[in-house]
């Protein structure tokens, strides 16, 4: 082809097929996890230049989000006059600096990264159903920042708020199990935790927990890709990725177990490896959303 027909290399078919055969994932929810691991990993080989480019973007947004979150929290915290103290945590102000990198987190760390991450999305997406990784489409996303912020704010109140006060409720039943003397922290013997009682809290907590996340896990995976395909609302996004999780959640928490496995792999690879099992993942959860998606009553995804 010409670059004209090509668009300047980003187009794999000709115009007339093009038309022949509109973008869109090319499987439905029917398809087992052989065949959708197949089209990711064949997606990945064939662009792997050009997406390994695109995480290293978005690696250098986390990384640059990290930096100026923790630098704002620790301005933040000393403006306040917030003292934390890591050897004495429970006398100094863990609660609050909890609450003041939470509130960082959202206002400076979730826009710089969200940029990084619905940019990357993109990319993948575009090589998932066909079309070349065009790093220029990481930040043709851009006015859905506002919406991607609006919708982890919802997340935040809804999911994150109750885990950490589930949590913080199960610590201090815990700590009251074994009996551990505030003022004499010192003297705390790691051997109390093997109480009986303590323990079987912890697994019983754990349980409660892993099967609240399968549940909401859904709304984690795919509320951020709907926003990008189905340019909806965040709520809208929220309520689509809901709606795909019926009867599809352990399935769902089966692939995003796959996805952590290689996502340890990177990490195991002295991290550099994630530059590789990173994509693969997401490309596999991803996956799963456009088959699913292919399967529901919703709009078609917009890939332009």
């Amino acid at each position: 082809m010409c670059a004209a027909c090509a668009v300047n290399g980003l187009e794999t078919q000709c115009p007339t097929c093009r038309d022949l055969n509109p973008i869109g994932f090319p499987y439905d929810a029917n398809a087992d996890l052989n065949t959708l691991w197949s089209h990711a990993t064949s997606g990945f080989q064939r662009e792997l230049a050009m997406i390994v480019v695109a995480v290293l973007i978005y690696f250098a947004f986390a990384f640059g989000g990290g930096v100026v979150s923790n630098i704002i929290n620790r301005v933040v915290g000393t403006i306040v006059g917030v003292d934390f103290d890591p050897a004495n945590p429970f006398k100094s102000g863990l609660a609050w600096n909890l609450l003041i990198s939470q509130i960082v987190a959202i206002l400076v760390n979730i826009p710089i990264q969200g940029v990084g991450l619905v940019g990357l999305y993109r990319v993948l997406m575009d090589v998932l159903v066909g079309k070349k990784a065009d790093l220029a489409r990481m930040f043709s996303q851009l006015h859905l920042l506002a919406n991607y912020v609006v919708m982890h704010v919802i997340i935040f109140f809804v999911i994150t708020v109750p885990t950490l006060i589930y949590f913080g409720i199960v610590g201090l039943v815990g700590l009251r199990i074994i009996d551990v003397d505030w003022n004499h922290l010192s003297e705390f013997r790691p051997e109390r935790l093997a109480h009986p009682a303590f323990l079987a809290l912890i697994f019983a907590s754990m349980v409660v927990f892993l099967a609240a996340m399968v549940v909401i896990l859904p709304v984690s995976l795919f509320a951020t890709p709907e926003l990008i395909v189905g340019q909806c609302s965040p709520v809208e996004a929220l309520k689509r990725a809901w709606d795909l999780g019926n009867g599809q959640r352990l399935r769902t928490f089966g692939y995003s177990f796959v996805a952590g496995l290689l996502y340890i792999l990177g990490a195991f690879c002295c991290g550099v490896g994630m530059i590789f099992t990173m994509p693969i993942a997401l490309m596999l959860i991803l996956s799963l959303f456009l088959a699913l998606r292919r399967s529901a009553p919703l709009p078609p995804a917009i890939h332009t």
